[in-house]
């Protein structure tokens, strides 16, 4: 079974890790495909996740009335409890809010349905 880097990912950003190389004899539990011929050239690249998604749900957050007006209950102190403002994008308890209005309901559930196994 297959499962995309995107979706491990999404599951370890919760926590605090290290990624750390041991090569050759150092590395005793290394198996057939962490090692290289040392013959052959070897190819370096480095991947990092975008997230266009979050950009845009931003930019809504700034602009749509329902996200306005929780900011302004935030900075008064006057928001509903849960409510918190992170790195300009609204939480409740934690999860991401989408607002009622948003263009991006579509995209959202399209990932969400495709980024699973099964039937």
């Amino acid at each position: 079974m297959m499962i995309p880097q995107h979706t491990w990912v999404t599951k370890l950003f919760g926590y605090d890790l290290t990624v750390e190389y041991h090569s050759g004899k150092l590395n005793t539990v290394a198996d057939a495909l962490s090692r290289r011929n040392s013959d052959m050239p070897a190819v370096r690249a480095v991947s990092a996740p975008t997230f266009a998604l979050y950009d845009d749900l931003r930019e809504e957050h700034l602009s749509d009335p329902q996200a306005q007006e929780l900011r302004v209950q935030l900075a008064a102190g006057i928001a509903p409890n849960g409510w918190t403002l992170v790195d300009d994008m609204l939480l409740l308890r934690g999860c991401l809010f989408v607002p009622d209005a948003s263009l991006l309901w579509l995209c959202l559930l399209q990932e969400g349905h495709g980024s699973h196994e099964g039937t």
